[in-house]
């Protein structure tokens, strides 16, 4: 199996090649799902795995733009997978048309986040907050994932006041909480098939970058 600094180098490559080109044979070919599967497979020993995911990301939308439906669901699936992990640790760009697919897929993985660990410190809560934060600027007033993302960052920000005592998370934990508890709001069914495809189709950048 080939180590992940090579296997990112020659994903990235392709990623760059269809960029280019607008052709996306170098992603659709066999070899390329085949170093894909490769990298995903050393994520858990990987000291760049932020970058794979990022890089993974990009493979597999690009393949699902490119499929034809029916084929293209597990790219999809990929895809939302690993771009929600960015979205999370805030690397960028991402897709636009997803944006709104991982702010939902980050609350729950956020909600993990806080709920498994036993003792949670003052640093970790403040990442909690702060992807909260990013969610609820995606996730507008009205959204039905909206109350959930309230809920967690009251959570956050009430253990964080316990943590450090600070008047300001008490303050912002109870009003938050007071939000999130009238913002129910029905869920409207989720929009099926394939976004509008952009012009050019393949235009995201392979440099990851972070936004603050």
């Amino acid at each position: 199996m080939a180590d992940p600094a090579e296997l990112r180098t020659a994903i990235r490559a392709r990623i760059e090649a269809v960029a280019a080109s607008q052709d996306p044979t170098a992603v659709l070919e066999l070899g390329a799902l085949n170093e894909s599967r490769q990298l995903e497979a050393r994520l858990g020993e990987d000291e760049a795995a932020l970058e794979s995911c990022f890089l993974l990301g990009w493979f597999h939308w690009y393949r699902y733009m490119s499929l034809p439906e029916g084929e293209d669901r597990d790219d999809l699936s990929t895809a939302i997978r690993m771009f929600t992990l960015c979205f999370v640790a805030d690397v960028q760009p991402l897709p636009e048309q997803l944006i709104p697919v991982l702010a939902e897929e980050a609350v729950s993985l956020n909600d993990a986040l806080l709920r498994s660990v036993s003792e949670v410190g003052p640093d970790d809560l403040s990442v909690v907050i702060s992807v909260c934060q990013r969610i609820l600027e995606v996730l507008g007033p009205g959204h039905p994932g909206r109350p959930a993302a309230l809920r967690i960052l009251s959570l956050a920000l009430l253990r964080r006041f316990s943590e450090t005592g600070q008047a300001a998370d008490l303050d912002a934990g109870i009003g938050v909480g007071q939000e999130g508890g009238h913002a129910d709001t029905p869920r409207p069914p989720r929009p099926r098939g394939r976004p509008n495809r952009p012009e050019p189709l393949f235009s995201g950048s392979v440099r990851p970058y972070r936004s603050s």
